[in-house]
């Protein structure tokens, strides 16, 4: 008899792109995002894969938050 595995990944829900946005603008407004570092970083998370890029800004969000930021998720866990 053959044996086959199945590797299943649940995508991670989406972020509201209001979400995202209003934290990169949050970070250029306090310095902490240099202007000339945004071409690079558009260049980086444009060519992330989907799951990576949600992963990836989901973490950074919940940073912010537990630092003391607004809720950036606009009241969405």
């Amino acid at each position: 008899m053959d044996e086959y595995t199945i590797h299943v990944s649940v995508p991670p829900a989406p972020l509201p792109e209001d979400a995202i946005a209003g934290f990169m603008r949050q970070r250029i407004e306090d310095g902490n995002l240099d202007a000339e570092d945004i071409p690079t970083r558009l260049a980086r998370y444009g060519l992330m894969a989907p799951d990576d890029f949600i992963a990836e800004m989901r973490e950074r969000l919940e940073t912010a938050e537990d630092d003391g930021a607004a809720d950036l998720f606009g009241g969405q866990p």
